[in-house]
């Protein structure tokens, strides 16, 4: 099974259609690996026949299924003619020449090309784009997984794909109000029971029914559960009068009581595990021709989940099962919720014959590369715990089937209860009451040994006598807090001593002696943390917190765990609740400026260091982080001010030498930063990080034979890491061994494929030894990668200038200056290729800005004009 996206990956063509008048659409390619561009959509339907090709799109959904036939059904063709238009008008002029380019360069990385709609129009976001049909490929586009077709809503929340330790926790709610047409509850959940019945079986998913169908049912399972995603079978529908999508949930009563998409994604979007909603309901992908955030699937997308999953039309049974059974086998395999989606597809359309149903669901996306999860497979242990939980639950829940009483028995059994007569329970006295049940001679002896052995601190003895004592008596409640007590001083030793297993156990079983004791459940989360299972910290600490919420220390912890999660803001949040009931803690400031450096909030960061600093100025590592936030923000003075602090109280520091030698080169003082390297790598020699970064102050002070010795030192003490060989490769290229170059920016790329520049780097080399084709094609793969860099599309005109292509020459160039209109030499390469085409009135213009720019060049060949 992927664990991640490493199967499936692609490139994005971003298009965007914006309002239109009359029948005309703005449409731009806003990105896509062939680069931007813009042209007019014409639709091709006014509104009498936009509403009859609708009309036929929902008559052949409505016949779907049948027996195979050897042709197409009159209602089929129409969709497919259908889509074929809207197909021809969306991917027009240059944005067809930008989509088949986009193609090409995805199948030369074998990658897929994502085409993400990003639509402005109300009235064109309720079309079904689903059903785009490309003639060239006789084929619908989004029933290729190379070519899957999202809704894309960017919104400025960011998204990261969410660590998930299998299996993926699905939430099911089926809900059918007494008075709207009647679900068959148990029928609906039993086949999508059945669809999934292997991936439960695997331990892939896990699907937990919710027993209500209330709204209060289902908050109080977002409270209590952690769930990946959300699957709702019930009905939905499109409130026109207030422009919003809606789900029937039902009232106390059992009655509907409608939820509009806002409500429903309040419940929903502060649920942090949540990424995914699937809505098998009627018009959860409608939207209002007013309002692009109107349907329900759009406004959960809105409201924070990742990606939504909607019908735009009813669905039947057998083609909902089916593509539920795809879509989440291909999701738990790792792959893209889009290209998740895409397989989804392709099954429906192979296991229901003549169907055009895979169009019905609709994917509403703000994640940008569709990963939605980060999973890593249970392992055997988990499996089997989780195996054994199950199988405990089932048992707890079986009753023995009564007997039902048959009329003549419950009569007699009524008679006789009467005739007998009523005994009399003798009074006991409160002091009787209160008493005590007496020990048992041999458990009142154990009592005895256990305070013995709990005064000599002889844990071990305690645990034994107190586990011995329980067996006799399981609510003996001194022997029970003694024992956890035990198990909980042992946890300590044995966390003390490394053995976090051992401790984790030991504190397991004082959490099973008196769950109350918040104490308990915060070790064992320290004891996870220091194995780094930082996940499981967290759930400890939660259920610390809960126990005993004015801990400063356990949101401290909480927050630590929070960052090595990459979750900054939650660690801020922690360390700020911390810093509340605790303000004179130092480590609680430092944590927290730590949390605010990651999310860029370097002058937050820098204020809570300083408090720090001042609560305990002995910590060397304080002056230490509040450094490198000043050098991020260039303050180079005010950091090596503080590195030389914290190499005051700590000398012996090699990281506090090397970072202050980064800001020396910050300051250009490359000598003051070379004693500082040779400083850092005399104290640890072993440091590949420090040759490099010596070797970058050689390369800066152009001793490149050097810098190549020491990046050289760095490779063999780590091979693995690519900025290493591009950077020697750079200085390989200085001393014009382009061959070497090019081996080394080959090896980086292999190590780290995602890093534009290193191709632009191999680009220049291959253009250098005056290779144009493989240059281009370099140059071509960093625009791809990032298509805001002038210096990309103005060192691909070049190489097109040396191969005679002026025109693509000329485009590059002019790209180039669109991103960067101040640098002279955009203007006098362009003005140089205008003047290879005879266009003197353009290469007098470009000549001119050259040299009102400072090109000497320019200037020289300005006079020959006059």
């Amino acid at each position: 099974m992927a664990s991640d996206s490493d199967s499936v990956s692609y490139l994005d063509f971003d298009l965007e259609i914006g309002v239109g008048t009359g029948r005309s659409y703005p449409i731009a390619v806003v990105h896509s690996p062939a680069g931007e561009a813009r042209a007019t959509m014409q639709f091709p339907f006014d509104e009498l026949v936009l509403d009859s090709r609708l009309k036929d799109l929902q008559i052949a959904l409505l016949r779907s299924g049948g027996k195979r036939r050897q042709a197409l059904t009159q209602e089929e063709s129409a969709v497919q003619e259908f889509g074929k238009q809207l197909f021809d008008a969306l991917i027009v002029g240059e944005v067809r020449s930008r989509y088949d380019l986009s193609q090409r360069e995805a199948g030369l990385q074998s990658k897929g090309l994502r085409l993400k709609l990003r639509i402005g129009s109300p009235q064109l976001a309720a079309l079904p784009w689903e059903f785009l049909y490309d003639t060239r490929n006789a084929e619908y586009v989004c029933l290729s997984t190379n070519t899957p077709v999202v809704r894309y809503l960017e919104l400025p929340q960011p998204i990261q794909p969410l660590l998930v330790t299998l299996p993926l926790r699905v939430l099911g709610m089926i809900v059918s109000p007494t008075d709207l047409p009647e679900l068959d509850v148990k029928r609906e959940k039993q086949r999508v029971e059945n669809a999934l019945k292997d991936l439960q079986t695997r331990g892939m998913v896990q699907v937990t029914w919710l027993a209500g169908q209330t709204w209060r049912d289902l908050q109080r399972a977002m409270r209590s559960g952690t769930w990946h995603i959300f699957h709702f079978i019930g009905h939905g529908g499109f409130d026109s009068n207030a422009d919003e999508g809606l789900v029937a949930l039902a009232d106390d009563e059992g009655k509907a009581e409608y939820m509009n998409a806002t409500q429903l994604g309040r419940l929903l979007a502060d649920h942090r595990s949540l990424r995914l909603a699937l809505l098998n309901s009627c018009e959860g992908a409608k939207s209002s021709e007013l309002d692009l955030f109107s349907s329900t699937a759009s406004i959960l997308v809105r409201r924070g989940i990742p990606a939504v999953l909607a019908m735009q039309y009813e669905i039947t049974d057998r083609a909902a099962i089916e593509f539920s059974r795809a879509f989440y086998e291909a999701i738990a395999d790792g792959l893209p919720v889009d290209a998740a989606t895409a397989e989804a597809r392709k099954a429906v359309s192979f296991a229901v014959n003549n169907t055009i149903e895979w169009g019905t669901p609709v994917l509403f996306m703000r994640a940008p590369d569709g990963l939605l999860f980060r999973l890593q497979p249970l392992t055997i242990v988990d499996r089997q715990k989780q195996q054994a939980a199950e199988l405990k639950k089932e048992r707890e829940s079986e009753k023995p089937p009564e007997k039902e009483e048959t009329l003549v028995e419950k009569v007699e059994k009524k008679t006789k209860r009467r005739a007998e007569p009523k005994k009399v329970k003798p009074q006991e006295s409160t002091s009787e009451k209160s008493k005590t049940p007496p020990l048992t001679p041999g458990v009142a002896t154990l009592v005895m040994e256990l305070v013995f052995a709990e005064t000599s601190k002889d844990w071990g003895k305690v645990i034994e006598l107190g586990e011995r004592i329980l067996k006799t008596d399981p609510n003996h409640q001194p022997g029970r807090s003694k024992t956890a007590q035990a198990y909980r001083e042992r946890g300590v030793k044995n966390h003390n001593d490394h053995k976090y297993d051992l401790a984790i156990a030991d504190y397991t079983r004082a959490i099973e002696l008196d769950s109350t004791v918040a104490d308990y459940v915060f070790l064992r989360g320290l004891s996870y943390e220091w194995k780094k299972e930082y996940a499981r910290s967290i759930v400890d600490y939660t259920a610390a917190i809960k126990l005993n919420p004015n801990n400063a220390e356990y949101y401290y912890r909480r927050g630590v765990c929070d960052h090595f999660q990459r979750d900054y803001k939650s660690a801020v949040a922690d360390h700020s609740s911390a810093i509340r009931l605790d303000p004179k803690k130092a480590d609680y400031y430092q944590s927290r400026g730590n949390a605010y450096s990651w999310l860029n909030e370097y002058d937050k960061a820098i204020a809570d260091h300083t408090k720090a600093i001042e609560l305990d100025p002995t910590k060397p590592n304080y002056f230490w982080e509040r450094a490198k936030r000043y050098s991020r923000k260039s303050d180079y003075d005010r950091a090596i001010a503080d590195y030389s602090r914290a190499l005051a109280l700590d000398g012996k520091n090699a990281d506090y030498y090397c970072d202050r030698g980064k800001s020396y080169v910050g300051k250009r003082d490359y000598d003051r930063a070379m004693l500082d390297y040779n400083r850092a790598i005399e104290l640890v020699p072993t440091r590949a990080d420090f040759y490099y970064e010596r070797g970058k102050n050689w390369s800066d002070k152009r001793d490149f034979t050097r810098a190549i010795a020491d990046y050289t030192h760095a490779i063999q003490l780590d091979p693995k890491v690519a900025s290493y060989y591009q950077s020697r490769g750079n200085a390989y290229s200085w001393l014009q061994e382009y061959d070497k170059s090019i081996l080394d920016h080959t090896k980086a790329i292999e190590l780290d494929p995602t890093k534009s520049q290193y191709f632009w780097e191999r680009g220049k080399r291959y253009a250098s030894k005056r290779d144009y084709d493989r240059a281009i094609a370099d140059y071509t793969r960093a625009i791809a990668m990032d298509n805001q860099v002038a210096d990309y599309n103005f060192e691909r005109g070049k190489s097109y200038y040396q191969k005679k292509n002026y025109d693509l020459a000329i485009a590059d160039h002019t790209r180039a200056i669109e991103l960067d209109s101040t640098q002279a030499d955009y203007f006098w390469e362009r003005g140089k290729t205008f003047s290879w085409k005879s266009d003197w009135d353009a290469a007098k213009r470009d000549y001119r800005r050259a040299a009102d720019l400072g090109n000497e060049e320019a200037k020289k060949e300005l006079a020959k004009f006059k």
